[in-house]
């Protein structure tokens, strides 16, 4: 049994060679896993109870593998006139939908704002783990296992129900949508020239899937932890709620996700949040969430 992560290391490393290709990420994740559960008998629980969130990624980023016969069609139209019909406004004797709106109306601070936001939509779920293990350790597996959960269910969306991003109409129009086109900063372009270095252009040049917009878990993620995070934080939940609004107004505003996309999201959450509930196991255990 000692030797089984190796063992398990070793096979996950040498499949995602022969997918496509292993990078410096991979070893980090892996090592950092085989160091925590080998380094103290203290840190190997942390680590197993860590494994959903682990096992997120791992899917996340084999969802590249998924051939592409195996999906749906893009939706492109359909989704851009709903948020039309739905959240669209009249703006100079047009109506055009937020996104429009942001796409010539933004600002350095907004751009340098949005960014930092947008990028902790994963760092904000892990940590929240992190703390409720020490804590609430209960309560902390439950929350890792409805976060894999909800995101098995994205991605089966995904590849059952692909729908093109904002950024897609933006560049390419109401055409139908390609597979070959690759993964678009979208607003993040201006952090990138503040910064100088290309950092969001290369991140999402390599993105594992495109057309994944519904649902969108950048909004899910926040309120999945605003559902956890009632039972923990009693009345100090409302920094989470602000990270929330924040991480919301932030996929609208780089162009990446339609509002309709963060309901869905939302929506994903708070049904899985009521099945964990539901499945839970002491009394105990169901006050806590």
């Amino acid at each position: 049994m000692k030797r089984l992560p190796f063992i398990l290391a070793a096979l996950y490393l040498l499949s995602v060679q022969l997918l496509f290709g292993v990078g410096t990420e991979h070893l980090f994740i892996v090592g950092l896993l085989l160091t925590g559960y080998y380094a103290h008998q203290k840190s190997r629980p942390l680590i197993l109870d860590l494994l959903p969130l682990a096992l997120f990624g791992v899917l996340y980023d084999f969802l590249r593998a998924i051939p592409k016969s195996w999906t749906g069609p893009i939706h492109v139209i359909w989704p851009y006139e709903l948020e039309k019909s739905l959240f669209g406004f009249s703006y100079h004797g047009t109506r055009i939908i937020p996104n429009e709106y942001f796409a010539s109306h933004h600002s350095l601070p907004l751009d340098l704002l949005t960014a930092i936001t947008y990028s902790l939509h994963v760092v904000v779920p892990i940590g929240f783990f992190l703390w409720t293990w020490f804590k609430h350790r209960p309560l902390s597996k439950h929350f890792a296992w409805a976060f894999l959960l909800v995101n098995l269910l994205a991605f089966l969306t995904y590849i059952l129900l692909p729908v093109a991003p904002p950024w897609y109409v933006e560049q390419y129009g109401l055409v139908p949508g390609d597979w070959t086109i690759p993964g678009n900063v979208a607003g993040l372009v201006y952090f990138d020239q503040w910064i100088g270095i290309p950092y969001f252009e290369h991140l999402y040049a390599r993105s594992a899937w495109v057309f994944g917009a519904i649902p969108s878990m950048h909004a899910g993620f926040p309120v999945l932890v605003i559902l956890f995070a009632h039972k923990v934080f009693k009345k100090g939940v409302i920094p989470f709620y602000c990270f929330a609004a924040l991480v919301w107004f932030s996929a609208v505003y780089l162009r990446h996700h339609y509002i309709i996309d963060l309901l869905a999201g939302a929506f994903y959450s708070f049904v899985v949040h009521q099945l964990m509930k539901k499945v839970g196991g002491t009394s105990r255990y169901r006050e806590l969430i």
